[in-house]
């Protein structure tokens, strides 16, 4: 098995991703059952310049990969196109169970121009990442009244936690 993927891996790492026809190819090891396989595809389908739909619809399709590498890369490439027809998709995102995921699709949505004040941004925050924080149940609720709807970027809200923290807010 570790042979085969090392296959797949050199296959993947000379095609080039301007010709239509490799495109198809990164696609089809896409689906591979490998995780790094999937991976490294999705990564060098990114480094193409031809936007396709079919690589748009591989990698919305893979936000609900079993992989949080896999769903991660998406999100990066996603939000690195401001892929808006993802955005639903992305959105969903902010629930996954694993917080780097979580985190990307913030940043992925932030890079968004239709959501960038969206009231997307800041609002689950404080569901997932309250320990981060640390904070009590009624400094979550402050944090979520200050940061809901308002569009603030990570910073902000790390610092507005800070002030609810210190007794600020």
């Amino acid at each position: 098995m570790a042979s085969q993927t090392t296959n797949y891996l050199d296959r993947i790492d000379k095609l080039s991703v301007d010709i239509a026809k490799n495109i198809f190819e990164l696609l089809k090891f896409a689906e591979n059952k490998d995780d790094e396989v999937r991976y490294t595809a999705l990564e060098k389908l990114a480094e193409s310049r031809i936007k396709r739909d079919e690589i748009k619809k591989t990698l919305i399709d893979h936000l609900e990969d079993k992989s949080e590498l896999v769903r991660v890369t998406c999100l990066e490439i996603l939000g690195d196109w401001s892929c808006n027809i993802a955005e639903k998709a992305v959105v969903k995102c902010l629930n996954d169970s694993k917080s780097i995921v979580r985190t990307e699709a913030y940043i992925a949505l932030s890079k968004y121009k239709s959501v960038a004040m969206s009231p997307y941004l800041g609002v689950n925050m404080t569901i997932h990442d309250e320990k981060k924080h640390g904070l009590n149940k009624r400094q979550q609720e402050v944090l979520h009244r200050e940061v809901s709807k308002k569009g603030y970027g990570w910073r902000e809200i790390d610092e507005t936690a800070e002030a609810i923290k210190n007794g600020h807010l």
